[in-house]
């Protein structure tokens, strides 16, 4: 009998089939659009970075002003340095100008034959009162100043200061009721004389009918001194048309060898 051949035997015997081919277009497609993806994104970022830059300038611009170039920075620093040099050369000038006749643009005041004399403290006191509107009273010894039964004379010819207060018969006759600072100084000699040199500042007031101490010292000057000093301070209720005096033991005995060295004087507080 005829042997049939085996079904193990005729598969290995027919060729492996081949794999099928890849479909026409697909791969080339997949590449283009990956580049057109490529091309939007980097064209995206240039613009921006162009719109960034352009944006940066223009607030540069508006705020800082356009960037000086170095021929004008030098003229702008030159013209500063003549400017200052000139402030500094009037300056100058201003400071070491002299009033003189010949200048006609400088103005000269001729100042007082009172003022002539006064020294500098008394000067700058003036000056400093003429700022407050309180009244003020500053009083020295004079040859002017005649002295009363007791009471001292003062002068008004030479350096005196009387400002919302009165001066009548040695007093001070308040204008303005307040706090004020009443003092006298009194330089005496008791030269071939014996006891206490007597000091009072008094106050004579429509208020009361004989006048009142406001200060007083009783002082003797020293063995072997010529002259010696009292001084007199306090702060008092003044109302108006209280008169403020100052009476001494004798008149006779105060010394006067310069302008301040009596004194008499009173200030609102």
């Amino acid at each position: 009998m005829r042997q049939q051949p085996s079904c193990a035997n005729v598969s290995q015997s027919r060729p492996a089939a081949p794999p099928p081919p890849p479909r026409a277009g697909r791969g080339p497609r997949r590449c283009g659009s990956t580049q057109t993806v490529l091309v939007v994104l980097v064209s995206s970022a240039l613009i921006g970075l162009v719109l960034e830059a352009a944006l940066i300038s223009y607030l540069h611009s508006s705020f800082f002003g356009p960037a000086p170039s170095p021929s004008s920075s030098k003229l702008s620093a030159e013209k500063n340095a003549s400017l200052q040099a000139s402030k500094h050369h009037n300056s100058l000038s201003k400071t070491f100008a002299q009033p003189t006749d010949k200048n006609p643009s400088v103005k000269t005041s001729k100042r007082p034959n009172h003022l002539s004399k006064t020294p500098t403290h008394l000067i700058d006191n003036k000056a400093s009162l003429q700022t407050s509107n309180k009244p003020v009273a500053h009083l020295i010894g004079g040859a002017d100043g005649v002295p009363g039964k007791g009471v001292v004379g003062w002068s008004l010819i030479s350096n005196h200061i009387l400002r919302g207060v009165a001066y009548k018969d040695g007093s001070l006759v308040i204008r303005r009721e307040g706090l004020y600072y009443v003092y006298s100084k009194v330089r005496f000699s008791q030269r071939g004389r014996g006891g206490a040199f007597h000091h009072t500042v008094m106050l004579r007031s429509p208020r009361h009918s004989a006048g009142v101490v406001l200060l007083q010292s009783r002082k003797s000057s020293w063995e072997g001194e010529n002259s010696a000093d009292t001084f007199l301070a306090g702060v008092f209720h003044l109302y108006q048309h209280d008169a403020v005096f100052v009476k001494v033991s004798d008149t006779s005995q105060i010394v006067q060898v310069i302008a301040n060295e009596n004194v008499f004087g009173a200030f609102m507080i």
